[in-house]
């Protein structure tokens, strides 16, 4: 604290500095999340935590025995087994946002129950629709785990759910015209914005519900039919991802979405080279980065899309950035499943070493965050400045802030300027 008091008193310094730009946290990485111990099957990332400090997968099915192991990971800890009981298998779909609840479907003799995991509670079963056969799954959580959306079988057939401790399970319905069949795929912070698809007759469409709303279609990419699906929504639930069908050249191709309210749903386009097909699986906070995977030279490959660049290959930044996948054993990289709130850590699978692994990428050129927001708490407050003088105590590159290549007095005099400055 007397450092922090030392530097508040220099402000007159601090306003005669011209401002730094805000360096990244991190260089730009990748490496593969490994399999459980004794494992044969590889692993796959599914979700990750808000600051990309907790991913949460599982292991690809035993070919024989069609089982799957779920696991979560940290970079201290590594891969930690979920222990799934008498369970079949915990097929794991999403971890939220504070990374301590872990969400999915748990495959039991008499069919699968949507359920979460925490370290203190283990797996708990949140139930399903009645009149059905007995299935429901778990594909999202918003940010502590208190809301949790996927669907399950009633009497009418699939129906979204939106799940919380207080009013339990509750059908979000279905769009007119057709049959019963609605999958909720995606959820924002606070719960309240869901986000999925409803198939009615020969068409299939994206949906974004709330309480206020209801659930509303959110149309399509020009093509003949209706053929589209919500996988994502960020913060605040304003922006919504997906893919659509959209007619390119002879025939009808999958694309990547990104919808707003005021554009509608836009198509965000494939990679060079190789087919045409794109999908865009998750968005971080601001709604600014998206990420899913595209087709090129290479084949199926992760894409990252954002409003500047358009959509590029994971693989090409990071060779731009120094890192080539190639020199760590990476065959090639297949999807990026999930994406940080500030848009600069992508989790995915891919082939390492002609094995498929599930892989963390860091490419600090994406990142939203506000630097002065040490913390990462989306607040700036004194708090911030401890961070900060906990990472400068440790020698952590991150509190290089003039990126001088040196920690001395004047990061904490570019840490002030950047804190006055504040964050859009």
């Amino acid at each position: 604290m007397s450092v922090i008091r030392d530097v508040l008193s220099l402000s007159f310094a601090v306003a005669a500095m011209s401002a730094a730009s805000a360096p990244a946290f991190a260089q730009a990485r990748i490496f593969a999340i490994d399999d459980l111990p004794g494992g044969e099957y590889s692993s796959r990332a599914v979700g990750i935590s808000a600051d990309g400090s907790v991913v949460a997968g599982r292991s690809l099915p035993d070919v024989w025995t069609f089982t799957s192991q779920a696991f979560r990971w940290t970079e201290a800890e590594g891969i930690v087994e979920i222990p799934r009981g008498t369970a079949r298998q915990f097929l794991v779909f999403d971890v939220s946002s504070d990374g301590q609840v872990v969400v999915g479907d748990l495959l039991r003799d008499r069919g699968g129950e949507a359920t979460y995991w925490t370290d203190a509670e283990g797996l708990v079963g949140i139930g399903e629709f009645p009149g059905g056969n007995f299935y429901s799954r778990a594909e999202a959580s918003n940010a502590d785990g208190t809301v949790i959306v996927g669907h399950s079988v009633s009497g009418r057939g699939w129906e979204s759910f939106r799940w919380s401790k207080d009013q339990g399970m509750i059908s979000l319905g279905d769009l007119p015209g057709g049959f019963f069949d609605s999958h909720a795929y995606g959820v924002n912070h606070d719960g309240s914005v869901v986000v999925g698809r409803c198939d009615w007759g020969a068409n299939r469409e994206a949906y974004r519900w709330t309480e206020a709303t209801g659930m509303v279609g959110l149309g399509d990419l020009p093509g003949d039919r209706f053929w589209s699906t919500a996988l994502d929504t960020n913060r605040d639930g304003s922006v919504v991802v997906g893919w659509g069908e959209e007619w390119i050249i002879d025939r009808p191709r999958t694309v990547a979405f990104r919808w707003t309210e005021a554009e509608g749903m836009v198509s965000l386009g494939d990679l060079r080279g190789g087919g045409f097909f794109s999908t865009a699986n998750a968005v971080n906070a601001d709604g600014t980065v998206v990420v899913g995977f595209g087709a090129s030279f290479r084949g199926q490959e992760p894409m990252v899309w954002t409003p500047d660049e358009g959509m590029r290959s994971v693989w090409d930044m990071l060779v731009a950035e120094g890192v080539d996948p190639a020199d760590d054993g990476w065959d090639l990289l297949l999807e990026a499943t999930d994406v940080s709130d500030d848009g600069s850590i992508i989790v995915g699978r891919g082939y390492r070493h002609g094995q498929r692994a599930a892989f963390y990428a860091e490419l600090p050129e994406l990142s939203t965050s506000c630097y002065a927001d040490f913390d990462r708490d989306g607040e700036l407050s004194i708090f911030d400045f401890l961070a900060f003088q906990n990472a400068f105590d440790a020698s952590d590159t991150a509190a290089d802030c003039d990126q001088d290549g040196s920690l001395t007095l004047f990061d904490f005099l570019c840490f002030q300027n950047e804190f006055d400055a504040g964050c859009d």
